[in-house]
This record gives structure tokens, sequence and C-alpha cells, in this order.
């Protein structure tokens, strides 16, 4: 399955060059020749990172596992928003300490 908006960085001492994945999950970056640490980033997924040489004329993908510990957490942080909606006490208090209170 594609995954749209990874960020998709390569890296090669102090040159970085990053891109957003498209719709589709491909992504295109030019870099100098040399050797490059391509790492991919998006959030509810595992980073993942490949060392690539310009030289080999081959794609990098990536296959990218959900990060359960992030997944739970949302989860939980959903229900939590759920429930304080259910409860007008919950609410008030919130107010109080919104307001520094």
């Amino acid at each position: 399955m594609p995954i749209c908006a990874a960020i998709v960085k390569a890296t090669s001492g102090e040159k970085t060059v990053s891109r957003f994945t498209q719709a589709d999950g491909r992504y295109s970056l030019t870099v100098p020749n040399g050797t490059y640490q391509v790492a991919v980033t998006v959030f509810g997924y595992g980073p993942k990172t490949q060392t690539k040489n310009t030289a080999e004329a081959t794609d990098t993908n990536f296959k990218l596992s959900p990060n359960l510990e992030i997944l739970t957490s949302c989860a939980k942080i959903d229900f939590w928003r759920v429930s304080l909606l259910k409860s007008p006490f919950l609410l008030k208090q919130l107010k109080l300490q919104s307001r520094g209170v």
C-alpha cells in the first residue's frame, strides 16, 4: 500500500535533500554523485534508512511497519476526548485549567 506525504531524506555529510512522497508513494530526489543515507519517516510508522550510492542505478524502496506504540497512544487520546465531551464536570475542570487556575 503506497504511503502519501512520507518525508524522504538523502544525507551525505552536511548536504541533505528531502521530498514528500506523492499520492502513489513515489518520490524523486536529485543529488550529486556520492553515497547517501536515505531515510524515510511518516507519522504512525517506524523510520527506515538505507545506504545508497548514486553509481548504482536502482530504485530505493522502503517497506514500513506500523508503530503500534504511536497508534495506541493516539487511540487512547481520541478515547479520552470522546469521554471528555460526554462529561460536563470534566469540561468545567478543563476550562479552569486553561485559564491558569
